[in-house]
């Protein structure tokens, strides 16, 4: 594995071998609104999107579609326990990762929400995120995403769910925003 800064703030990996590659499928362990919105962004793209349902199945996914080329977009926060099974695979497999913090983070990162503290959180997360609040980094990002998009006017027309992606978010402009900070 190597890790690529396409600028000193995105989280992407790769296996060295499979540097260039087209990708026809896109795999993300997200089945709710992250899924949501990587299958709406894909839709007209020829690249199809798949959901795992967790990080703990992409290793099963990837070894019964090996056949595919595969982008696998995983939460960083919580994928870390499955790295070594999937980096096995091998590098003559047709996958490459991309682990950002989480879909929350990507969302808080692309700048379509406001918060005075937004800079700090996403520069430094460990000065903001109590361990012993949040399960995980995934959680406090989805916490703090919610708060701000349901307690600020400004923010208002992004509110979040987890469940059901609001559509605020599938506006082309605001869609790229997004995936800009991942491809």
């Amino acid at each position: 594995m190597k890790r690529i800064y396409k600028s000193n703030k995105k989280h992407f990996y790769y296996a060295a071998a499979s540097v260039s590659m087209e990708y026809d499928t896109l795999l993300t362990e997200d089945s709710k609104s992250g899924f949501q919105f990587y299958k709406n962004y894909f839709k007209d793209s020829g690249i199809e999107c798949f959901s795992s349902e967790s990080n703990s199945s992409i290793f099963k996914w990837l070894k019964e579609n090996g056949d595919k080329k595969v982008l696998v977009i995983a939460d960083g926060a919580a994928f870390g326990a499955e790295i070594d099974r999937v980096l096995k695979l091998g590098s003559n497999s047709k996958f490459r990762l991309c682990l950002p913090e989480s879909f929350e983070w990507l969302i808080l990162k692309s700048g379509l929400v406001k918060d005075k503290d937004l800079k700090n959180i996403i520069d430094d997360p460990s000065s903001f995120i109590e361990c012993s609040e949040y399960f995980s980094w995934e959680n406090f990002f989805e916490a703090y995403l919610v708060n701000i998009t349901t307690n600020t006017p400004e923010n208002a027309p992004f509110k979040y769910a987890k469940k059901v992606i609001n559509k605020s978010y599938l506006i082309d402009s605001n869609s790229k925003k997004i995936i800009a900070e991942i491809l």
